[in-house]
């Protein structure tokens, strides 16, 4: 006789977090990682999901050590207080509070045409673009000196 365990609602094996069948994956991007032209071109940055403390980007930029949001419309994204924290470790303090709000040297928004101002080749040579991907993310290292 083959007995199959079937878990009951309150079975204690079953994840916690586990309330249903698993969701549809998030889209894929207009124009993926591998097949966006990043060496002459910067596409902006895109808000995927939020809530507050967790937030889901494609084509989020990094420069030393700063988080960079490229949008030609800033007012879509939420302050960036609710997108991320220094990074401090978190107690429950008013200091501690205080220290972790986020600064413009922990993420930033910029324009596009500031983008293509700091990290973008010169046009009239060819010359690439100071971007590169990080390969699983759609991080993108950027090159300060040249």
């Amino acid at each position: 006789m083959n007995h199959v365990h079937e878990p009951s609602h309150h079975d204690p094996m079953q994840n916690s977090w586990n309330h249903g069948p698993p969701r549809d994956p998030l889209p894929p991007p207009p124009s993926s990682p591998s097949t966006a032209d990043i060496s002459h071109e910067i596409p902006q940055t895109e808000l995927v999901s939020h809530a507050p403390g967790w937030t889901i980007f494609r084509n989020l930029y990094m420069a030393d050590g700063t988080l960079f949001i490229v949008t030609s419309n800033p007012d879509s994204f939420p302050d960036i207080r609710f997108m991320t924290s220094t990074g401090l470790p978190a107690e429950n303090t008013p200091e501690s509070i205080a220290d972790r709000m986020p600064t413009s040297r922990d993420m930033s928004l910029i324009t596009p045409e500031e983008a293509r101002r700091r990290w973008g080749g010169e046009q009239s040579t060819s010359e690439p673009n100071r971007i590169f991907p990080v390969d699983g993310t759609t991080v993108r290292l950027v090159l300060l000196s040249r």
